[in-house]
């Protein structure tokens, strides 16, 4: 999959870099298989390592390529944006910061759990983005990454 077909899958091409910059900046990159917060096997651009994985039966240490994480954070990011168009359909008539937000949300929880945010959700769809915020915070996942959601949140808010 290449970034241009990425592109086009979203409401905007300054959308997906914008998406591209800000996931990077909270994920972090590493080059090699190691245990995250929650002892999951994860690589890259905070991709977690699947049976799919070609890296599944890499022991933890072992090196991964540029050119790999960078392949793989390029599906994960249409995974979350894919996953946001489930939730939200008309996402892309939201303001562009609504549409950052919650696919960094989806990028880090996955749309299962990201639906889970029913009330924060059914906010947004309501364009009570002050309201979206207050849930965003009311939450367990902003206990587990309370910086990365008060900034979410703060932006949320200020759409």
């Amino acid at each position: 999959m290449t970034e241009t077909t990425l592109k086009s899958d979203w409401c905007s091409e300054e959308l997906f870099l914008q998406a591209y910059r800000q996931i990077q900046k909270h994920e972090g990159v590493v080059y090699a298989i190691y245990r995250d917060h929650l002892g999951n096997r994860t690589f890259g651009i905070g991709h977690l390592v699947t049976p799919e994985d070609p890296e599944w039966l890499m022991p933890d240490g072992s090196l991964v390529t540029a050119e790999r994480v960078e392949d793989v954070y390029a599906n994960d990011l249409s995974i979350a944006f894919t996953a946001v168009k489930n939730l939200v359909p008309d996402i892309c008539d939201h303001p562009d910061t609504v549409q950052l937000v919650l696919v960094n949300m989806a990028f880090n929880l996955g749309q299962t759990r990201l639906a889970g945010f029913k009330r924060m959700l059914a906010a947004v769809n309501e364009r009570n983005y002050t309201q979206a915020s207050v849930e965003m915070i009311d939450s367990r996942w902003a206990k587990q990454v309370p910086k990365r959601a008060t900034e979410l949140s703060i932006k949320m808010e200020t759409a």
